[in-house]
Order: C-alpha cells, then sequence, then structure tokens
C-alpha cells in the first residue's frame, strides 16, 4: 500500500480507534481537506502566474498581446485568491491550523481531491481508489466551504 493511503488512512482513523468519536475523524478528515485545498491553490495561481509571466515575455518579443489569455489567467488567479480566502477563513473558524504541503496526507488528499474535481471517476486499485470514501466526503466539504457565500 502506498505511504500516502497509509498517512491518511491513519489520521483518519486513529481518532476513531481511540476516542470512537466521529466526530473528531471527520474534523480531522476537513483539516485535511482544508490543507489540501490551500496546497492546490497555490499550485493553481503558481501556475498561472508563470503562464501570465509568459505572456508578457513573448508580447514583450512581438508587440502581440492576446488579451484574453491574457483575462483568462487574470481570472484563475482571483479564482485561486478566492478559494484561498475562503478556506483560509474556513480553517480560522473552525480553530483549525494548517497541516503542511509537504505532508504525505496532505499531497495524496490534494492529488485525489483533483481527480475528483476533474473525472470523480477513482481507478480501484489507486490511492485514491482505496481511499474513496474519505476523498468523496472531503470533496463534499470543499464544494459546500467553496460556494459558500
Amino acid at each position: 500500500m502506498h505511504q500516502g493511503v497509509i498517512a491518511c488512512i491513519l489520521l483518519m482513523s486513529v481518532t476513531v480507534m481511540a476516542n470512537k468519536d466521529e466526530d473528531r475523524v471527520y474534523a480531522n478528515l476537513r483539516r485535511l481537506a482544508l490543507s489540501a485545498e490551500l496546497c492546490m491553490v497555490k499550485k493553481d495561481r503558481a501556475a498561472a502566474m508563470a503562464e501570465l509571466a509568459k505572456q508578457r515575455k513573448y508580447s514583450r518579443i512581438s508587440g502581440v498581446v492576446r488579451l484574453r489569455v491574457v483575462a483568462d489567467l487574470q481570472d484563475s488567479i482571483r479564482s485561486a485568491d478566492e478559494r484561498e480566502a475562503k478556506a483560509r477563513e474556513q480553517l480560522k473558524l473552525e480553530h483549525f491550523s494548517v497541516i503542511s504541503c509537504a505532508n504525505t496526507a496532505v499531497t495524496t488528499m490534494a492529488r485525489c481531491l483533483e481527480q475528483a474535481d476533474s473525472s470523480n471517476d477513482y481507478d480501484p486499485d489507486d490511492d485514491c481508489g482505496k481511499m474513496r470514501p474519505f476523498v468523496d466526503k472531503a470533496y463534499e466539504y470543499l464544494l459546500s466551504v467553496r460556494s459558500d457565500e
């Protein structure tokens, strides 16, 4: 079994075994999901910023500015900033600290959430497939956080 799966399962189930407290496990899952969201946002924003810099570079060379591309990149950056603000607000509201993006459980959850975002189709032999109930619950939670006004 992959280390990421083990890390996520341990993070989710340790409290159940110790306290038999389902609310606490769901709180850990929400904290993990919000931390993964911040990592995904950071990556998305960095990719959009890098592409924007590339567009600027080539527009200086050619003199042509592709306004639609620039506007789309700006929208991506704005969306990432809004997602980050909502995730940080929710972390603060729930009195959670952020788990580092270097944490194996967070990187695995982020990858699985990105997969859920794009297709919601998991390979049953993949880490995400093995953790599907956790990932689905985390994904539903993040969708509610993202849509809160």
